[in-house]
């Protein structure tokens, strides 16, 4: 998947961290929600909050195509409770 010439997934994680607590990367943590962006950022977006290691974790996916965005994100919400892992797993047909 790509935005703007670049891949989007998988996403990069935000939230708490330090020395002692680095960030997530890559497919990691389990999908426990997912929020739809808003319109005043132009691109079709939504966030997935994620559980890595105790802790809540947010990345973000803009897509190029509203279409293709629609398709994912009803993928995504249908995999809440799931690895991130599995979800990047899944075979997505573009069409």
């Amino acid at each position: 998947m790509r935005w703007q010439g670049s891949r989007n997934w998988p996403p990069r994680w935000i939230g708490p961290h330090g020395p002692k607590n680095p960030l997530p990367e890559g497919e990691v943590g389990t999908l426990i929600g997912v929020e739809t962006g808003s319109s005043g950022l132009g691109a079709p977006h939504c966030f997935l909050i994620i559980d890595w290691n105790g802790r809540n974790y947010f990345g973000s996916l803009f897509f190029d195509d509203a279409e293709f965005f629609k398709k994912i994100l009803k993928i995504v919400e249908q995999n809440i409770g799931q690895p991130i892992s599995r979800i990047g797993s899944l075979d997505l047909d573009p069409q």
